[in-house]
């Protein structure tokens, strides 16, 4: 929540990597194999958002849920927790929340992926402060 409202104070759209949310405020990209194949809409929004083809996020699927199955043995999860962008169609990137703990296996597998696709992943360190 707190770097959601950081990035928000900054002018930016805010999505959280959770397609049960109010219409609109949910996203996904590689989580959620059983709603990318219904075509949830949070699934299309970010197609949408990304300026790209369903069969373009399908094939970046293809390849996510590979690593995913051979990295965990299953297709799901794999999503940063935060989709960032500017309203006008310019700066976007993810943004993956950690506290005291680190990156899983799937999210060291499914980040280079998204990197290599030409979308920035940010990891986002809360620290606790007096």
């Amino acid at each position: 929540m707190v770097v959601r409202e950081h990035y928000r104070k900054l002018g930016y759209t805010v999505l959280a990597s959770e397609p049960r949310l109010a219409e609109g405020q949910g996203f996904i990209l590689l989580s959620y194999p059983g709603y990318r194949k219904r075509r949830h809409r949070a699934y299309t929004q970010m197609a949408a958002l990304l300026d790209t083809a369903l069969v373009a996020l399908d094939a970046l699927n293809e390849i996510a849920d590979k690593a995913k199955i051979a990295a965990t043995d299953n297709r799901g999860g794999g999503d940063p927790d935060l989709f960032v962008f500017k309203p006008d169609g310019g700066e976007r990137f993810f943004v993956e929340v950690k506290w005291k703990d680190q990156l899983t296996s799937k999210q060291k597998a499914t980040f280079p992926i998204i990197r290599k696709h030409g979308l920035e992943v940010k990891v986002a360190r809360i620290v606790e402060t007096a």
